[in-house]
């Protein structure tokens, strides 16, 4: 019979996760850590480190991985807005023929609603 030990912070199918932030915080026997870490070794529980913990597991300062993250999500910030980014790339390229045979491709009916809820 399997015995969990560490209560897991949330259930996802048969894998549980448990965090690392509280994790020498609890109050485990031996035969508990070593039950827990069999768990988290065969993969029957996920642990999700602490920032300090990951720092260092891999041997870098904290401040660099966080770095990284906020690189990361402006990345992904930016990403999100690349459709946009290029609209107003093309635009600012277009000659005064080319934005105006845009704007009757698109409609002018379409960007005047946009534009009265921009401005409006």
């Amino acid at each position: 019979m399997h015995h969990m030990v560490a209560k897991p912070a949330s259930v996802n199918g048969n894998s549980r996760h448990i965090s690392g932030r509280g994790l020498h915080r609890r109050k485990l026997t031996l035969a508990e850590r070593v039950k827990l870490g069999a768990d988290l070794v065969s993969g029957c529980v996920r642990l999700e480190p602490s920032l300090q913990q990951t720092a260092e597991l891999v041997r870098v300062p904290q401040a660099k991985i966080r770095d990284e993250l906020k690189a990361r999500a402006a990345a992904r910030a930016t990403e999100k807005n690349f459709p946009v980014t290029n609209l107003v790339g093309a635009w600012e390229l277009a000659s005064e023929e080319e934005r105006a045979a845009a704007l009757r491709m698109i409609g002018v009916a379409e960007v005047w609603d946009t534009l009265s809820s921009v401005v409006g």
